[in-house]
Order: C-alpha cells, then structure tokens, then sequence
C-alpha cells in the first residue's frame, strides 16, 4: 500500500512539474533600427538578458521587427509583449490597448529630421507642391506635424508618399531627386540634402522608450529594467559603443554622431524626473495631443483615455487611465540598490 501511494505522489509531482513547465511564459520584446534602441540586442548577445532572466526568474525572447510600423502592429495586436516606441505611438496605441511605458530611455534632438534635395526651406517645398515620403501616422508624421504647424500649415494639406525607412534612403540613390523625413542611422544614409527642420527644435517632443503590456507581471517588468540600465550605465565606454554600433552595421564614429543628436536620460533618476517634468507633461497635452487629432482619431478616441505620470497628474479621462509612464519599477529597483 505504501509503495502504491508514494508511486501516486510521484506521479502528481511529475504532472505538476511538467504543467508548470509547459505554462512557463516567454515574454517577446520587440525593437526596431534607433540609436538607443540597438541596447536589447546587444543585452542579448552579451549575456546580460539571460543575467535578468535568471535573477528574476522569467523568460525572455528579443526580436528584431523588420520596421518600426512592423514592430508597432506587432505590439498593437499582441504578438510581442513590449516594444520600443515613442510616446506619441504609445499614445496612439492606448486608445484601444491598456500600456505601461517603465523605461524612459531618451528625448531625440536631432535624431528625427525633415529633409530635402529638391527645395531649400519646408515652405518652399510646400509652396512648390512636394510630395514627402515618411511613414504616415507614427513618429515621423508626429514630427512633420510640429514642423508645418510653425509655418502655420495643416499637415492633412501637404502630399505624402508612404514609405518606411529603408526605402526613404532607396528614394534618394542616384542623386535623385527626393524630399522625406526618417531618423537616424537613415539620415546619415542619405548625402548632400538639406536639413529643413528637426526634432532638435522641439525638446521632450518625441521621447523613446518601452511600452508593456499593462498586464505584465512584475518580475518582468523588473528584468527589463536592470537589463536596460545595466546596459546604458556602460555606454561612456568605446569598447562597448563599438559593439553597439556593430548590431546594424555602423561604424564607433557614425554612431557617436547619433548619439549626439540624442538627449540620453541614464540615470533612473533622471528619467523619473523627466517623466514627472512639467515641460513633458506640457508637450504631452500640447503638441502630441493635437498631433494624435491630425491623424484622424477624433476627441471620442483620445479623450476618453487616461494618460497618468509618475507624479500622480492624469491628462484626459482619469477613470480610464490606459497609459501609465510608471516609474515603480524603477524607483523601486533604484532604491533597493539592483541599479544605478
């Protein structure tokens, strides 16, 4: 009888054991070519993803999406479980899908351009009817909307070609004649064009980051955060710099001029406050708001949605708060010394 029940235990333990194995999640993680954004590939080449795995007992996948719009459906129709993103896409996402936005990594000021070899200013070039390549309703129309509305212009007027990155440099080879806005690495792709406006005009504009899914656990969430500031507290080094600009092919000398064009928040404390500033929260209901009504939303998509910062201020509808810049977890991790 004895042997019977423990053969019984051993056998319940063995479902057990493999039930939980088989439920084990893996939490994908989606990126796109950006300058602090190549971070969780190399996180993952070096071994510092399987480090946080480890420590806080969760699996991780990172996957490079073929484009950011890529990346961003891929997000949007839950296939991924965070992506990196701007805040205006996260945004723009939250009006149908609840999001967490934990890490903010940095402010572009001058990575994001408008740029041209067939006219000298952007009001020439819409005077003359140039069409511009860039892709429609992300980062990219978020800052030629910024652009035109200082040249009193409503961005629905002006033609557009859809386009996503790789093609813009494509549109340009040959000397051919072309007008576009991308980011880099694609700018330095692209020679002898004019610099007809940039996000360096327009600070804490667009700000570049990870968005979770707000159902994700903790431990997770924990994990991609010391894995980010593990990564980025070692970036002031040219050994490290050097293996990062390899991810896409750059040179240490191109990708410290991307870097210059990036206002990098490194520090936890840093980003906490950023997110917490009032000159973001400002650009928050400011400039990105208007801008998600020129995509077509309507006060009923964006308006019935909450946007909540870290210091507690809630921007829209505050019983239906769908995008959270959460700094818990960094805080959190800060103040228990698993950062710095």
């Amino acid at each position: 009888m004895k042997k019977i029940i423990l053969s019984v235990i051993a056998t319940l333990l063995f479902f057990a054991s493999a039930t939980s194995h088989a439920e084990e999640k893996v939490y994908k993680i989606g990126w796109s070519f950006y300058a602090y954004w190549y971070q969780w590939e190399y996180a993952k080449r070096t071994g510092i993803v399987k480090k946080w795995e480890d420590k806080k007992g969760v699996k991780l996948q990172i996957i490079q999406a073929s484009s950011y719009s890529d990346s961003l459906d891929l997000f949007r129709n839950g296939k991924i479980d965070a992506v990196t993103i701007t805040n205006g896409d996260a945004w723009s996402i939250a009006t149908s899908k609840k999001i967490k936005f934990p890490i903010n990594g940095d402010f572009s000021s001058g990575s994001d351009v408008v740029f041209s070899n067939e006219c000298t200013s952007l009001k020439d070039c819409v005077d003359n009817g140039t069409k511009f390549r860039y892709d429609n309703d992300s980062v990219s129309d978020m800052l030629f909307f910024a652009c035109l509305k200082d040249i009193g212009v409503d961005i629905r007027s002006v033609p557009a070609i859809q386009a996503a990155e790789s093609d813009i440099v494509i549109a340009f080879e040959g000397d051919k004649k072309a007008s576009a806005i991308t980011w880099k690495p694609f700018v330095n792709q692209v020679k002898n064009v004019n610099n007809l406006c940039s996000s360096a005009q327009y600070p804490g504009y667009i700000v570049d980051g990870l968005a979770v899914s707000a159902d994700m656990p903790d431990a997770v969430i924990e994990a991609l955060v010391g894995i980010w500031y593990e990564v980025v507290g070692s970036m002031n080094n040219d050994q490290v710099l050097t293996a990062v600009a390899a991810i896409p092919g750059d040179s240490l000398e191109s990708y410290k001029d991307q870097l210059s064009t990036t206002f990098r928040l490194d520090k936890p404390k840093d980003a906490i406050d950023f997110m917490s500033s009032e000159a973001f929260i400002n650009n928050m209901k400011g400039r990105v708001h208007d801008w998600l009504f020129s995509t077509g939303l309507t006060a009923s998509d964006v308006d019935k949605i909450g946007v909540k910062f870290p210091n507690g201020t809630v921007i829209g509808n505050q019983n239906n708060v769908t995008l959270e810049f959460d700094a818990r977890y960094v805080k959190k991790m800060l103040d228990a010394g698993e950062i710095k």
